[in-house]
């Protein structure tokens, strides 16, 4: 008899556990993003706000966005911060949130660029599976975590200048920019989607 009600409390606690999993919210969906980009179309279709040096460069399908630079040095997409909805505040932390993955993991990787006009922020990657990532800015720092984990991915520091990213005068020190930005990083890259909070910090939950 005990055994049967000890296995009775195992199979209720076990179907409550999956019952909560189940039903609990999505916690990216109650975040209130300030901008929210689903590649479905080229980013500049999405917004005017987005341009790119070499939009050639960039296709869309059912998987999102592919940045390819093939044979040219730069390929990549930027917005920068010349109205109040694209502008970033140094002073103030930060999230964003994306999903992609690098083609040709082993040969190449890609940039995530923001520059918050005190700070350049420069998030280099080279994951070959598509994920979906957090990155916090606070401090001067930018911490990479997976979106659903958090367990630090990796730490930078942000510097006072622009490096050696193309296109400097164009994107500006106030910006956000994903792509091939520079030489040693021209991967092609396939994007799904970017977000962000330009006022607040929301780390990954625990797994």
């Amino acid at each position: 008899m005990n055994r049967l009600l000890l296995l009775c409390g195992l199979v209720l606690g076990l179907s409550a556990t999956v019952l909560r999993a189940e039903n609990a919210p999505d916690e990216a969906q109650s975040i209130p993003w300030s901008q929210e980009f689903s590649f479905s179309r080229l980013p500049s279709e999405l917004s005017k706000q987005w341009k790119s040096p070499r939009p050639t460069a960039s296709t869309v399908d059912e998987q999102g966005l592919t940045i390819d630079p093939g044979q040219f040095d730069y390929a990549y997409w930027y917005m920068n911060g010349r109205d109040a909805r694209s502008e970033w505040d140094g002073s103030l932390p930060v999230t964003i949130e994306f999903r992609m993955r690098v083609r040709d993991v082993l040969n190449d990787s890609t940039v995530l660029l923001v520059a918050d006009g005190q700070r350049t922020y420069q998030i280099v990657l080279n994951n070959g599976e598509m994920k979906t990532y957090r990155l916090i800015l606070k401090d001067g720092m930018a911490t990479l975590y997976a979106a659903d984990s958090s367990k630090v991915i990796t730490r930078t520091k942000g510097n006072g200048n622009f490096g050696e990213n193309h296109g400097a005068s164009a994107i500006g020190p106030n910006a956000i920019a994903f792509g091939a930005i520079r030489k040693a990083n021209r991967g092609a890259s396939e994007w799904e989607f970017i977000r962000w909070v330009k006022d607040g910090i929301f780390p990954p939950l625990s797994p």
